[in-house]
């Protein structure tokens, strides 16, 4: 199964998870806000009842084509420290998809200190 979203909601996603990047800073992550970020990805990928089945009882992937990313994205990440000029929007799309089809990511404690 695959899903993409088009251009202007690619947009549309990217200005509504750009005008919460502030607040995300502030609080300390993206984690704190994921019912905003989640709501937001159900607004633009749809009906995800579909997806959900199709992960559950399907072949357990979906493609998901179309999802904003950061605008600043540069090289490969060489250490575990956030890069400080990189903006939330991919750990937003990711965290917001996440959530929306009812999974919850995790993390390795011994891997970037378990975020």
């Amino acid at each position: 199964m695959s899903l993409e979203v088009n251009l202007e909601q690619k947009n549309l996603w990217k200005k509504e998870l750009n005008d919460l990047s502030k607040i995300i800073e502030i609080s300390g992550g993206v984690e704190l806000l994921v019912g905003e970020v989640s709501a937001i990805a159900e607004k633009y990928l749809g009906d995800l009842k579909l997806v959900t089945k199709e992960l559950k009882e399907g072949k357990g992937y979906v493609i998901i084509k179309g999802c904003p990313i950061d605008d600043d994205l540069t090289e490969l990440p060489t250490s575990i420290s956030r890069p400080k000029n990189k903006s939330f929007i991919s750990e937003s799309v990711l965290l917001g998809v996440t959530h929306a089809l009812g999974f919850n990511p995790y993390g390795f404690y011994k891997k970037k200190m378990g975020h």
